[in-house]
């Protein structure tokens, strides 16, 4: 039996799309005949130095074995999961610390121009280069990450993507009658852009926002001030996720998907209601999940990705 440790960052207090993905890697490992755990270091980004120090205790964990056992393959995930050291380090890249990449020079970056900025940014983006080329093999969620790995770091990782983890839950139905976005609920995610655009459209269509995080207050006010007619926050429904039901804002439009950024591939976006039908993407700004909606097709029950052609 081979033993395998997944790698997790992990955030104290906060759950989303990653967690959900480490523990079902590991949970589909298990079942498959492997003896996996999950090893998690808790992450801090702030103050900026500290990017330095979780990546170099990260690089100080040896998990070539454990208690006398050899450890066969270790599988690094998002940063800096991936500085540790392995012979047989593979590296599925959820995402890097993008604050220093494509969200540089944003409001969602706290890098600046400045002298010590641009010094730490062009030393992470290094030390990136050196850690992630140690893997036996590079994989990334989604072909955006790849496409964010290539353009700054001038690394090939092949794009493998995973189903949502209600996949198994999901039946295909009719389309709602509102729009679903779902999502962490961080600044970051822009869900206040969509919350605004219900100021501009009919009245009867309803949106409904599933997730957790530290926004739900501000963002009610400012549905109250995009929608200061007839539309209101309400608490419509609960959505049964893995993990523990999370609360819906309701008041919106049916089977539509707003892509709020280029992102990866999120773990369960773009469905219609509790259908497993994909939704029409409502917003282009995320290629990469309208090109993931858009590629994956049912078949016997199951959702597949389109064959790839092979040379």
């Amino acid at each position: 039996m081979r033993n395998v440790l997944v790698c997790e960052a992990q955030v104290p207090f906060v759950h989303g799309g990653a967690e959900l993905h480490v523990r079902g890697l590991v949970a589909e490992l298990t079942r498959r005949g492997y003896r996996a755990e999950r090893v998690s270091v808790p992450f801090k980004w702030y103050p900026k130095d500290e990017l330095l120090t979780h990546a170099a205790a990260w690089r100080m964990i040896d998990l070539s074995e454990s208690n006398g056992e050899r450890i066969d393959t270790v599988i690094a995930t998002k940063f800096p999961t991936y500085f540790v050291r392995h012979p047989n380090k593979v590296t599925w890249l959820f995402h890097q610390y993008r604050a220093i990449y494509d969200l540089c020079g944003t409001p969602y970056s706290e890098f600046d121009h400045t002298e010590g900025d641009v010094a730490l940014r062009a030393r992470l983006i290094a030390l990136d280069n050196d850690v992630l080329r140690e893997s036996a093999r590079l994989f990334a969620n989604a072909r955006n990450t790849a496409a964010r790995l290539a353009r700054y770091n001038g690394l090939t990782a092949e794009p493998l993507y995973h189903p949502p983890p209600l996949a198994g839950k999901l039946t295909a139905g009719p389309a709602g009658d509102y729009v679903l976005s779902v999502g962490r609920l961080e600044a970051n995610k822009r869900v206040d852009l969509i919350i605004g655009a219900l100021a501009h459209v009919d009245r009867r269509v309803r949106l409904v926002i599933v997730g957790e995080g530290p926004l739900p207050t501000s963002r009610s006010k400012r549905f109250s001030r995009a929608n200061r007619s007839s539309r209101r926050p309400t608490r419509a429904d609960r959505w049964s996720s893995s993990r523990t039901p999370s609360p819906v804002w309701s008041s919106i439009r049916p089977s539509s998907r707003w892509a709020m950024r280029s992102r990866g591939s999120p773990p369960m976006r773009g469905w219609r209601g509790r259908s497993a039908t994909p939704a029409t993407s409502a917003c282009a700004p995320s290629p990469g999940t309208a090109w993931w909606i858009n590629s994956w097709r049912m078949a016997d029950g199951e959702w597949l990705m389109p064959q790839r052609r092979r040379s």
